[in-house]
């Protein structure tokens, strides 16, 4: 399974949310950007506290099958990627019923990632007499560890600043479609 298909079930499960957790303004009450600030917040913290209920979606929404062969819980996958995962909303612009939101997250790097692994792979195939005296599953397993240690050894760094937009529709603010792409492009070109 391809890391970029990770990260796009990442992305997709995080505009799932967004969806799901519809923003509803009133006049009366907070204005649009709280509002949005709120909700924006709500959902990323979710990804931040590595709430269970989330990284368990997450999870369910890649084919965990092809992570359980090297020993690998597509859960666990999830938190050690996440972890240290931050955000700063750093504007949020409305204009009628358009608004962008201006965030900048704090992730692990995928180029950091590729190269941990390529190393980490290199390192394997130095000793081709081990390799060659383990069984298919104890292999599996060594491999399913190495990329473990070598995702949990990636330092996080800022991606560019990304744009979520948003629509109001009636009194309610949503995340626009191509938000995903934005957030998927950001983790993977980090």
């Amino acid at each position: 399974m391809s890391f970029k298909k990770v990260l796009a079930a990442v992305s997709a499960s995080a505009l799932l949310v967004f969806t799901l957790g519809l923003m509803a303004g009133c006049n009366s009450g907070p204005s649009d950007e709280e509002v949005i600030r709120k909700s924006l917040t709500e959902e990323l913290d979710q990804i931040k506290n590595m709430d269970d209920a989330f990284m368990t979606e997450m999870a369910t929404d890649m084919d965990v099958d092809e992570l359980a062969t090297y020993g690998i819980d597509g859960v666990e996958f999830m938190k050690t990627y996440l972890d240290g995962f931050d955000y700063k909303i750093d504007d949020i612009t409305v204009d009628g019923n358009k608004a962008t939101a201006k965030v900048t997250l704090t992730c692990k790097s995928f180029t950091a990632y590729n190269q941990a692994v390529q190393e980490a792979a290199t390192n394997l195939a130095s000793d081709p007499a081990a390799i060659q005296a383990m069984t298919k599953d104890e292999l599996n397993q060594l491999l399913g560890q190495t990329v473990m240690d070598a995702l949990a050894g990636v330092e996080v760094a800022e991606t560019d600043q990304i744009n979520i937009t948003y629509t109001k529709n009636g009194n309610t603010w949503t995340p626009d479609a191509a938000s995903e792409q934005e957030i998927t492009t950001a983790m993977l070109t980090n």
